[in-house]
């Protein structure tokens, strides 16, 4: 009998810019780096045979955490990775359905079988993760293992082992099942446990998250200002120096503004602005990924978040997004 921990990466920051990040390799926001801690503390002396992880930085960095805290060894394993999400990989909700209608189309109208161009079905991302899991626990009949995997293929297996729907489960959940020497039945003692983060870090959790993970609420919108053109989801083609104006929507609610501009390979901030009522809900959060995008797109090396070392919520934001103090506000790399 394999006692199999199933573990979800901590935060990264495809979570927090709220993108569709598949096998995009993003880093691990300040807080996610908080909740290895905690969750290393959990397995602080566990008896484990073996930790495995997939090889993108938010799971391995997780695996990491777990591999010294317990004593065991890590091995990744690139089989446990998160669906690919192909052409869609990285871009918002509303940029693949503006840019790719057909295709979007097609997707919607079925979820789970769908092939992503250039990346996989939701079926068949749970169908390689499940032969991954099971492989691991081939190797390790009477021991107990960890592994740290994704969001996507982790909900995938559970409902498949649970025949029926289950939530997302929190960043560093936790879910313990048993699979039998012969791999024949698995029994799911617990999901999605997160006991081992302080309360607010269990209740910090996005709107959408919390409200089933409606997927037409997981981005914002982004309505890119052309002059003398319909506004575009999609940025104009703009020349360093000339400001990129854009609003951005909670369905059809206006929740802030941002502007920034192109220079030397340095994408600068200089306006970001959400609406009172909108405030401390991680909309300008968002903003600032949309931003940090396109400036990978345009091979900027920089993000600069052109606001003056005031302290307070501007401080919070930056840290909140891995940001450090410059001389003329707050910059970090893309």
């Amino acid at each position: 009998m394999t006692k199999l921990f199933l573990i979800r990466h901590c935060e990264a920051y495809g979570n927090i810019y709220r993108r569709l990040d598949g096998i995009r390799d993003t880093g691990v926001t300040p807080l996610g780096e908080r909740q290895i801690a905690y969750l290393s503390a959990r397995f602080s002396g566990v008896p484990l045979g073996a930790v495995y992880s997939s090889a993108l930085e938010r799971a391995r960095r997780t695996a990491q955490g777990i591999s010294s805290a317990s004593g065991a060894p890590l091995e990744c394993c690139p089989a446990l990775h998160e669906r690919d999400m192909g052409l869609f990989d990285g871009k918002s909700w509303y940029e693949v359905e503006e840019l790719y209608p057909e295709i979007f189309a097609a997707w919607q109208a079925d979820m789970d079988g769908y092939v992503l161009p250039g990346g996989e079905s939701a079926r068949g991302a749970g169908a390689r993760f499940r032969e991954a899991v099971m492989s691991i626990c081939a190797r390790h009949p009477d021991s107990s293992v960890a592994i740290v995997a994704h969001s996507m293929v982790i909900k995938s297996l559970l409902e498949n082992l649970c025949s029926g729907s289950v939530p997302f489960g929190n960043n560093t959940a936790v879910s313990l099942l048993y699979v039998d020497s012969g791999l024949n039945s698995i029994r799911v003692e617990y999901i999605n446990d997160d006991r081992h983060l302080p309360d607010w870090m269990q209740t910090a959790r996005q709107r959408w998250f919390k409200n089933g993970a409606d997927l037409r609420n997981y981005s914002l919108r982004y309505a890119y200002f052309r002059p003398g053109a319909p506004d575009s989801t999609s940025m104009p083609p703009v020349r360093d120096g000339q400001d990129v104006l854009l609003t951005a929507y909670e369905n059809d609610a206006a929740v802030g503004r941002a502007k920034f501009q192109f220079d030397n390979g340095i994408c600068t901030i200089v306006e970001l602005f959400v609406e009172p009522r909108f405030r401390r809900l991680g909309f300008a959060t968002q903003m600032i990924g949309e931003a940090l995008y396109r400036a990978a797109g345009r091979g900027c090396t920089d993000l600069l978040l052109a606001a003056p070392d005031s302290g307070g919520p501007v401080r919070a934001l930056a840290a909140k997004n891995g940001f450090r103090s410059s001389e003329n506000g707050y910059i970090k790399a893309v």
